[in-house]
């Protein structure tokens, strides 16, 4: 089982490119690079994920919707879409930094979609370090864990997985420290800080239903994108 403060990465939905902004403005044809898959519209409990791919070389028109077929035009702000898919543990916000948590343009990434921030403290022998979970990749503005819900504890603050990843003590110390720092994520914007557990015996628990979960998830639309009932643990 990894510790706190090992390092050990756990795989989570990561938002990828930015939203577009200047690179994709103008009545210059802009190229997709690369082929991707935009679910559209986000399912509902219930419904069956639709994706439309895109091959490499489909033009971009800001004035149409998306298309079903395997070449489409799409609107540039769908863009924004390319790498944010659908997760069934762990909120994704368009346009924000999964490294730094702040609201990144274009400049914010390098060419190869890095945040600038976490580059430069690596080349001055620095490293991130996350106040949630120690893990270096990341502050704890960006933290994906405060993000993600664990449908085994029914709390806020880490995800179903990182039982097989962490030991008991360390899932602990996460839940303990959740109010505290769920008001540090994307600190930028109030409007993102997750659901709040509450404290019930030597535990912690998200007082919420299932219900709950699927209203919180249409609210946070279209900027946010959470799809739990797409979890094997939805029942």
């Amino acid at each position: 089982m990894a510790k706190a403060g090992n390092g050990a990465n756990f795989p989570v939905g990561q938002p990828g490119r930015p939203r577009p902004g200047s690179a994709l403005r103008g009545e210059e044809e802009q190229q997709v690079e690369n082929l991707v898959s935009l679910p559209i519209p986000l399912p509902g409990p219930g419904d069956k994920v639709v994706s439309v791919d895109v091959e490499p070389g489909a033009p971009v028109n800001r004035n149409d919707q998306l298309r079903g077929g395997s070449r489409v035009e799409i609107k540039a702000e769908l863009l924004a879409l390319k790498e944010l898919e659908g997760s069934a543990s762990t909120v994704q916000w368009k346009g924000f930094c999964v490294s730094c948590g702040a609201r990144g343009s274009t400049e914010h990434y390098d060419v190869h979609n890095k945040c600038k921030k976490l580059l430069s403290w690596e080349k001055k022998g620095f490293k991130a370090n996350c106040k949630y979970c120690n893990e270096n990749t990341h502050w704890v503005d960006g933290c994906p864990y405060l993000a993600s819900f664990c449908f085994r504890c029914w709390c806020w603050g880490h995800m179903d997985a990182c039982h097989a990843k962490f030991d008991d003590e360390f899932i602990n110390s996460l839940k303990e420290s959740y109010s505290q720092h769920r008001l540090m994520f994307h600190s930028a914007t109030k409007e993102h800080i997750p659901p709040a557990n509450l404290k019930k015996g030597d535990g912690w628990i998200y007082q919420g239903t299932r219900a709950d979960l699927v209203s919180y998830a249409e609210n946070i639309q279209p900027e946010g994108t959470f799809q739990p009932w797409l979890n094997i643990n939805w029942g």
